[in-house]
């Protein structure tokens, strides 16, 4: 008899699981269409890591650990995360001038493409 309630107990245990998982990937799926969660950022960000980086004439002004204040020709003045600068840019450190290379989705975050 006992076994037979532990049994029922696991099965019990087994249904409220199955549950929270069906309710977490609906969860998923409407954070996936809500653009500003933290989910589709995400997703924005790698499919925007893929395509190439967008060029633009520029001049490091100021430089921090992390970050580069660049004047952009036409654009103004904007701070980069270095991780967001591409390997092969002119403009890499404080009072480089040149080619600036950067991702396409640093470049659409600051609305330059």
């Amino acid at each position: 008899m006992r076994r037979l309630e532990e049994e029922r107990y696991d099965d019990e245990e087994d249904d409220e699981d199955e549950e929270q998982d069906e309710e977490k990937e609906e969860d998923d799926d409407e954070d996936e269409d809500d653009e500003d969660s933290p989910k589709a950022r995400k997703k924005a960000w790698k499919k925007a890591q893929e395509k190439d980086p967008v060029e633009f004439m520029a001049t490091a002004i100021r430089e921090t650990e992390k970050a580069l204040l660049v004047e952009i020709h036409g654009y103004g003045e904007h701070w980069l995360p270095k991780s967001q600068i591409d390997e092969d840019s002119d403009v890499r450190g404080e009072g480089d001038h040149g080619a600036l290379l950067i991702s396409n989705w640093i470049a659409e975050q600051k609305e330059l493409v």
